[in-house]
């Protein structure tokens, strides 16, 4: 069983996202619940990716992935481990979005999705 767990700073967004059943979840504005996800995907800019992993590293300890979208990687891998979570943290290219991936009437797109249900905790990456 899949369910995504889902934060945007735009609420319009994440009411959208919610209304095509994309996002089963809100997370709360400091991202209250991402503890619970399995995986952790971060589609911000770089400087605000680095801002949100310092924010919320504390609360993504147990998550087995943690991935960016953002353009540039150096900086996040650092944030990364310095934070403790170099070894679940995996940088991935940024893709355009599409009507498949964002609400179709979504005025801004998507900044944050999390992933829970993926299976047993202990796994290794």
């Amino acid at each position: 069983d899949v369910r995504v767990l889902g934060y945007d700073s735009a609420p319009e967004s994440l009411d959208a996202a919610e209304g095509e059943g994309i996002v089963q979840q809100r997370l709360g504005a400091q991202l209250e619940g991402i503890q619970a996800a399995d995986v952790a995907v971060f589609a911000l800019p770089v400087d605000a990716t680095i801002a949100t992993i310092r924010r919320v590293a504390g609360l993504l300890k147990d998550v087995r992935l943690v991935m960016d979208v953002a353009s540039t990687k150096q900086s996040i891998v650092t944030t990364a481990e310095s934070a403790g979570l170099g070894p679940a943290s995996v940088g991935a290219h940024p893709l355009p979005g599409t009507p498949l991936i964002y609400p179709s009437n979504s005025p801004t797109k998507s900044q944050l999705l999390v992933r829970q249900g993926m299976g047993p905790r202990k796994t290794t990456i």
